[in-house]
């Protein structure tokens, strides 16, 4: 059950990337555009990168600040996400992403600084565990301390449901 919801979060995620990556193209850095997001350009003059990312989606003045930083302080400034669903017996189910540096790597857990906070949070990982990561997608020994990872966990379980190294889908790579 909980593996289905974790598949289901990723594969409903990618929607809302692609609604974010409009609305973020010129935050996250972007060069390239989706076709179906290019404005008409009036004039035969081609635009600089910068100036077409400001025309296809401006950002809100409150997210401004994002165009000069890295990807790296883009990440390191995310704190956090909290999406709740209801399910068909009528109960909340809440899903918890935490964003964060990895501290440790166990056999069966891993310890991350969350960002925006000095107190480590141990997660347990159990063969639900989804993890996607490169080079060794699925085990924990893809992960090193300093890694800038997204754990995902069900309400408040010291669980992970999902580990998700920081570059999947989120352009902030450095």
């Amino acid at each position: 059950m909980l593996q289905r919801l974790i598949r289901s979060f990723v594969r409903s995620t990618v929607g809302t990337a692609l609604v974010a990556s409009l609305i973020g193209i010129s935050a996250f850095g972007v060069t390239a555009v989706p076709a179906f997001a290019q404005t008409p350009t009036p004039t035969p003059t081609p635009a600089a990168p910068a100036q077409l990312r400001a025309r296809v989606h401006p950002l809100p003045p409150e997210l401004q600040f994002l165009r000069t930083m890295t990807p790296t302080q883009r990440f390191d400034s995310f704190i956090g996400a909290q999406l709740t669903w209801r399910n068909p017996q009528g109960q909340e189910v809440v899903l918890n992403v935490i964003p964060g540096k990895i501290d440790s790597v166990g056999t069966n857990a891993v310890t991350i600084t969350p960002n925006g906070t000095t107190q480590t949070r141990t997660f347990n990982v159990t063969q639900n565990t989804y993890i996607v990561a490169r080079p060794r997608q699925g085990t924990l020994s893809a992960f090193s301390p300093g890694d800038r990872v997204i754990v995902t966990a069900v309400g408040n379980s010291s669980s992970a449901a999902a580990i998700v190294e920081s570059g999947y889908g989120l352009h902030m790579m450095p």
